[in-house]
């Protein structure tokens, strides 16, 4: 431990037990010191997380004034903090810790640190702990060279303090503390980081994720910032600042930057730079309103929000005089997730600095500068451009606002504003009107607030009408371009086309590369997870880093919500998929082999989202692992399109080319089903209707056939495998034909059966997999036949299944594809199981399941193929999961997905 930095004094207090998961308290205490210390105290009553949890006070020591006792909280047990190793306990020594109790007082009288190989290196030793005079007294020895490192000190803790110890030292440690502390280890004890000022004996503490630092924080806060400000004469904030651990030398005599997240709890302190001291310029500068990464958006009221539109934006614009701030948002990867500022205008005055990425450069006035070599261009009236270090530009007004950017990894830009108080409530723009109303920062450019009243965005409304509001026209554009650029080359009005939702193993691998990288703090931390999961990319660590850096404020960005699609089918199968809207269009997405889209070629224009390619229509045919596909339109006519092989467009072609513009093949349509060769449609009067290989499916017998055939009457539903065909009548009985090799269709026989018998009475629903059976029976009861290799069948084994047997009650849909199954149950809850290959079950894994789990909850509709599944919940949401290497499941990637997230059809 270095000697310089041992300005801290812990009284560790502990208790032996786990952390509960149940949050401490259910409200806030109140502000007076009676009620504060009444509200402790009757959380050590009623909780049994504080009895059995660890507690710790760090006591702060001024060289010049005493101050209170800083309670800093439960600390979490079993991980080891690293966030500051060389003013860290444990990190710096590896060593263990012992306290040693006065029998007296059942309260510690020293705090012993021994090194890894078990020698004392220090000794802190209280000397008095009056709780009645509420005087700490302590003394600080260096055990191996036989010294004392620092002269006797004392802290006066405060009355809540003091009360709350003796209800401890009551309550927790009578008569089994030394029992209770025996053996304890440092590197159990979470205590991520505790600092000393060198030289000043000034001392700082992080406070980490805890409850009862939650509890306090007001209280805490106010008396830390009050005190600071009062021996100082500045709040803490500065432009500058020092690198974290940054040596003495580089830190003003006796100042500290600290920063408070809003939930009350200290964020990492630090020293402010040499030469920014109290009264300069920039020490009372605030937060700045900022566009960093992909671009997570701070207004300049302080209201978070993520904004990845594509185009040329204005960022701020003065209402009173010619200052402007506009931004270049591009998609860098062209994959359609996310955007980053890749070139930042800013007008002052008569002068226009642009700056760009790719490569970097400086232009004043569509001037090219020497970026290089800059060091301060002094502009038009006072105003000017400066080079800080090796990446970063300041750009001042006459005004005295000041707009930072930074370029990152010569690839996109972070850009900070500081704004003159002079400009509250006088600009406009994506950073709001800065006139401290935060509710109504997120507004359109006539003045309409997007902001909802529960703190949520629409999504459609964000990238509609408030984008499209404040982007620029060529007129208005500061920028420079380069030769056949301009603003409509950077301009795509439909991004993002859906909110990006990460997968749990993105979030796992992209959290440990920011953590890695120093990234720590919230929002920060969701942030930059964000973005290295959807770039791939950890250099844009370095983003979040900085903005963790420059931003004392921890709150999330406003959530955006997805709004709801009125969706009537949806189906998939293969490598494409079909969503059929209630407003009679049809959207896809995937490839469009055979010209199954029926937009008149077999290109592939979706690029993994949904693209309209029909309007009229009252629905599509259901079923999977087909070429072609079916349209019902409005009138009852049924129109095909796609592969025809085999006659299953029903043309009266067999062996025909593909038909790439749909054909009408027959009316009176009411529901329509793919088989793999071939299709049945099931007509007003529920006459079934085949084409294809829709008769040898059926009966066995004869051979395809191009145009409809009538086969059986009284239809309501048919389910088609490549093995068998199930019919589900309108009197509830189940009828099937084909293949019965593994008992998938009763028990007596593992011949094939022709034609379709009658399989079981009182059924609502079929569905027929390669090789098994599921039917729900009209007691909501599911029940399951034949083929259980991957577990689809969900009867806790991989055995075969000869002939229906029960497996779930209260059941009331399924939907099957080969190998896997997922069912919706009466509470709207899904349940899947089954082949897991490419995270088509949504449970966030590639792994089989041989038993249903539950993989969402909320849900009205599920429909998969391809191992690919889509479920529309409640709020009339679409979500999708699996294979996704053709962009079926549309989330703009192609990518599989193994959990379920939300996409847009717009």
């Amino acid at each position: 431990m270095k000697k310089n930095t041992l300005y801290l004094f812990l009284v560790i207090l502990l208790g032996l037990g786990s952390c509960k998961d149940k949050s401490l308290l259910d409200t806030d205490p109140s502000e007076s010191e009676s009620d504060y210390s009444n509200y402790l105290i009757s959380a050590l009553d009623n909780n049994v997380q504080i009895r059995d949890s660890l507690y710790a006070f760090a006591v702060a020591q001024d060289s010049v004034s005493k101050t209170d006792v800083i309670f800093s909280g439960m600390m979490k047990n079993g991980s080891v903090g690293t966030s500051l190793s060389n003013m860290t306990f444990l990190d710096e020594s590896g060593g263990t810790c012992s306290i040693d109790v006065s029998p007296a007082t059942n309260l510690p009288s020293s705090y012993l640190f021994k090194s890894a190989d078990g020698d004392i290196v220090y000794q802190i030793k209280f000397l008095e702990i009056n709780l009645a005079t509420r005087i700490v007294r302590y003394q600080v020895y260096d055990i191996m060279n036989d010294k004392e490192i620092s002269t006797p000190g004392y802290s006066e803790i405060s009355v809540q303090m003091a009360a709350f110890w003796s209800e401890l030292q009551k309550r927790l440690y009578q008569n089994n503390f030394n029992a209770r502390t025996s053996g304890i280890d440092c590197a159990k004890l979470d205590i991520l980081a505790t600092a000393a000022m060198a030289g000043t004996g000034l001392v700082a503490t992080l406070f980490t994720e805890t409850v009862v630092g939650a509890v306090i924080a007001k209280v805490m806060r106010d008396a830390v910032k009050k005190r600071v400000k009062n021996q100082y004469g500045f709040d803490g904030h500065c432009s500058e600042w020092a690198k974290r651990n940054a040596p003495a030398a580089d830190c003003v005599y006796q100042s500290l930057l600290y920063a408070w997240d809003f939930s009350g709890k200290m964020k990492l302190p630090c020293c402010q730079r040499a030469g920014c001291k109290p009264g300069n310029d920039g020490d009372n500068k605030p937060n700045p309103a900022s566009g960093t990464a992909d671009p997570h958006l701070v207004t300049l009221d302080g209201v978070p929000y993520d904004f990845m539109g594509r185009g040329e934006f204005c960022v701020t614009r003065s209402t009173t005089d010619n200052f402007e701030v506009q931004s270049r948002q591009d998609d860098l990867d062209k994959r359609g997730l996310a955007t980053f500022n890749t070139a930042v205008a800013v007008q002052t005055g008569t002068d226009v600095v642009c700056v760009t990425v790719s490569p970097n450069r400086l232009f004043v006035n569509n001037q090219l500068q020497n970026l290089a070599g800059l060091t301060t261009l002094s502009l038009k009236d006072g105003a000017s451009v400066s080079k800080q270090g090796a990446n970063t530009l300041n750009i001042t007004t006459k005004n005295g606002d000041l707009v930072k950017v930074v370029l990152q990894n010569s690839s996109f830009i972070d850009y900070f504003l500081y704004l003159s108080e002079n400009r509250k409530g006088k600009v406009m723009g994506l950073m709001g009107n800065y006139d401290g109303d935060k509710k109504n920062d997120i507004m359109v450019k006539n003045g309409a607030n997007i902001l909802k009243a529960d703190g949520t965005i629409l999504f459609t409304e964000l990238y509609n009408s408030f984008a499209d509001s404040w982007r620029i026209t060529q007129a208005n554009s500061l920028f420079y371009y380069d030769s056949g650029k301009n603003t409509d080359s950077y301009t795509e009005k439909n991004f993002p086309r859906t909110l990006t939702i990460l997968t749990a193993d993105q979030k796992i691998k992209a959290a440990a590369t920011c953590r890695a990288a120093g990234v720590t703090n919230e929002p920060f931390l969701s942030n930059c997870i964000f973005d290295v999961a959807v770039t791939n990319n950890a250099d844009v660590t370095k983003s979040a880093l900085l903005a963790q850096e420059t931003d004392r404020r921890n709150n999330m960005p406003l959530p955006i919500i997805q709004e709801a699609v009125s969706v009537k089918r949806i189906t998939t199968f293969g490598v494409s998929s079909y969503i059929l809207k209630t407003d009679g269009t049809l959207w896809a997405s995937g490839w469009n082999h055979h010209g199954r889209f029926g937009i008149g070629n077999t290109e592939l224009k979706n690029n993994g989202f949904f693209i309209k390619i029909m309007e009229g229509i009252k629905d599509i045919a259901s079923g999977n692992d087909a070429y072609h596909m079916y349209f019902l339109k409005e009138d009852g006519s049924v129109w095909a399109a796609g592969y025809n092989a085999f006659g299953q467009i029903g043309n009266g072609v067999i062996q025909g080319p593909n038909v790439l513009t749909p054909e009408k093949i027959m009316n009176d349509g009411k529901s329509l089903v793919l088989g793999p060769y071939g299709g049945f449609v099931i007509k007003t009067d529920n006459s079934l209707w085949t084409f294809g290989d829709g008769i040898k499916r059926f009966t066995g017998k004869g051979d395809y056939t191009a145009t409809p055939t009538k086969i059986m009457d009284g239809v309501q539903d048919v389910s088609v495998s490549l093995t068998h065909i199930l019919v589900l009548k309108t009197d509830g009985t189940v009828w099937g034909a084909g293949s019965n090799a593994v008992k998938q269709l009763n028990s007596s026989t593992m011949m094939d059966i022709f034609p379709a018998v009658k399989i079981m009475d009182n059924v609502r629903s079929i569905a027929a997999s390669n090789f098994n059976s599921l039917v729900v029976k009209t007691d909501n009861t599911l029940h399951g036949a034949g083929y259980n290799l991957k577990g689809e069948l969900g009867i806790g084994s991989n055995l075969q299944q000869n002939g229906f047997a029960k497996i779930l009650d209260n059941v009331k849909s399924v939907s099957v594809n080969n190998n896997y199954s997922l069912v919706l149950k009466t509470n709207n809850d899904l349940f899947a199981t089954g082949e897991n290959s490419n995270g088509q079950l949504g449970d966030g894994t590639k792994v089989a399941k041989n038993t249903f789990v539950k993989v969402a909850s909320g849900v009205k509709y599920v429909s998969t193929g391809g191992n690919t599944t889509y479920i529309i919940k409640e709020n009339d949401t679409v979500w999708s999961t699996g294979y996704n290497q053709t962009g079926k499941v549309g989330d703009g990637t192609t990518i599989d997905r193994t959990d379920f997230g939300p996409i847009n059809v717009k």
